[in-house]
């Protein structure tokens, strides 16, 4: 029996012992893949010797666990070159790989896009177009004269009043019913030189809204649409400004911090300079056409639930010629607009609020034919002018979902 059992722990051994004898100690890797800025990349790793592919997480952290000796890595990322790490590993260790963008200088990181929802089927006020200062920026512009009116041009459902003219004509209405707000002033006079230009400086103007089907039964007054025109009102911290050279015109826009995170006060305004060069080059026909608008803003809020802002708001133009050759005649034909706006809008809570406002305004017009010679002499002058004078309080209360 003894020898029996001797027998078969000879035959264990012998086929146990050479196995046994060719295992080795196993360490572990612990690496980390990183870019120049520190971010971990999720990366792959391959084992060249083993011909063994694993990969990282999306920090970049690997573990290997490996027999002692040494080893070469080949890691890779997409964007970044590839590179080869040599290990010697005979104990557990850690160590960090740094990749090298595959195009330096233009690689991003991490790009957010953010969007607003715009579902037209479910908004409250159908047919309702609003641009952004930065969207009237990027539209065509009629020798360099960037227009937030024109703008509406290329929506459905608006067309112009003839080619080159910024009068618009909504849904086969005229141009006369259209309402045209600024900053909840109405105006009478729209624009300059016959149509060719509407009277608003884009630099001044931080958002349109044109409403060409039902609109609230606040706008009232007109049948066709509503065009509203909001200056700019949101408090800077440090002086800025910003110029524009056109074919006709020159245009500026300056906002001043006049009390640090309480007030701001913005200066914008925009004038032709044809007149200018007909003075300097003109004969006996001295032409006269010049056409001009300025917009004063003054923001002020006390603390957050208050804003007091201050509107001034004038242009005018001028079209005629005088004439020196034989007899003085003169004849010409003006326009000019003023108006005024003190509004105060308060947030009591988040559900109620309430919004006042003042304004005046005053539009006239000036029709002038003088001759003088020695057979006849006259001088016609028609002039007329209206005046608006307003007060406005809305208070909005939102009625809690049920």
């Amino acid at each position: 029996m003894k020898n029996i059992l001797f027998l078969i722990s000879f035959l264990l051994l012998s086929v146990v012992a050479p196995v046994c004898a060719q295992l080795e100690p196993l360490f572990y890797a612990e690496g980390h893949i990183k870019n120049k800025s520190g971010k971990g990349i999720k990366a792959t790793i391959e084992i060249l010797s083993l011909q063994k592919i694993i990969k990282s997480d999306k920090e970049g952290k690997f573990l290997l666990g490996l027999a002692s000796g040494s080893y070469i890595l080949q890691i890779s990322a997409p964007n970044y070159k590839s590179q080869k790490v040599l290990i010697q590993l005979y104990a557990d260790t850690t160590f960090g790989v740094v990749l090298d963008p595959l195009f330096p200088g233009i690689l991003l990181g991490e790009i957010k896009i953010k969007s607003k929802k715009n579902d037209k089927a479910q908004s409250d006020i159908a047919g309702m177009e609003t641009l952004s200062k930065l969207t009237i920026e990027k539209m065509p512009a009629l020798l360099g004269e960037k227009d937030p009116v024109k703008a509406f041009q290329l929506m459905p459902g608006v067309s112009r009043e003839s080619e080159g003219s910024a009068e618009i004509n909504v849904r086969g209405g005229g141009t006369d019913q259209n309402l045209i707000l600024l900053d909840d002033i109405p105006l009478y006079n729209s624009t300059h030189l016959f149509g060719l230009y509407s009277t608003f400086n884009h630099l001044a103007i931080s958002q349109a809204t044109l409403y060409k089907g039902d609109f609230p039964v606040s706008f009232g007054g007109k049948l066709s649409s509503v065009i509203v025109l909001n200056t700019t009102d949101t408090l800077t911290k440090k002086f800025g400004g910003q110029t524009e050279v056109g074919f006709t015109s020159v245009k500026f826009s300056f906002s001043i911090p006049t009390k640090k995170h309480k007030s701001t006060l913005y200066l914008s305004g925009r004038r032709s300079f044809y007149d200018t060069l007909l003075k300097i080059f003109g004969t006996n026909n001295v032409e006269l056409f010049a056409f001009q608008d300025y917009n004063i803003g003054y923001v002020f809020r006390p603390n957050q639930k208050n804003r007091l802002k201050l509107t001034i708001y004038h242009e005018g133009d001028a079209v005629g010629l005088t004439s020196y050759e034989t007899s003085l005649i003169r004849a010409s034909a003006k326009k000019n607009q003023s108006a005024f706006a003190l509004s105060w809008r308060s947030r009591r809570t988040d559900r109620f609020k309430n919004d006042a406002l003042i304004y005046y305004n005053k539009s006239g017009n000036q029709l002038l034919e003088e001759k003088r010679s020695q057979e006849v002499s006259y001088n016609y002058n028609f002039n007329t002018a209206i005046e608006d004078l307003g007060f406005k309080n809305t208070l909005t209360y939102d009625i809690p979902k049920l």
